[in-house]
């Protein structure tokens, strides 16, 4: 957030050194942009990835920023996925989905 505000305002910034109106113009349609890449592309994108609906990865981001600020924001969506991933095994009912395919090898004891 704080990079993508930084970047329209030096650049608007720049413009508006060289003409005021085209400043204007450019700062509207950087932050127009800016909104649709984070509130419509960022959210169905991710959405796809963990397999979320975008509304529940805003209602995770929101739920995240009001219990642990800007932390609860970063493991929001994460936590959210998992959370997710489990509610699914379960209405499977799958044994095999709560089963590690991980195995561990060790080393027999010594004689």
């Amino acid at each position: 957030f704080i990079g993508a505000s930084l970047g329209i305002g030096l650049v608007t910034i720049l413009v508006l050194l060289q003409n005021w109106w085209l400043a204007v113009q450019v700062a509207i349609a950087a932050i127009l942009m800016q909104q649709v890449k984070d509130n419509l592309l960022a959210p169905r994108l991710l959405g796809n990835f963990i397999g979320l609906n975008p509304i529940w990865i805003f209602v995770a981001i929101l739920m995240g920023f009001e219990i642990a600020g800007l932390l609860g924001t970063l493991v929001a969506v994460p936590i959210a996925g998992t959370i997710k991933g489990t509610f699914d095994a379960i209405k499977s009912g799958k044994p095999s989905d709560f089963v590690s395919t991980v195995t561990i090898a060790h080393d027999p004891p010594p004689d």
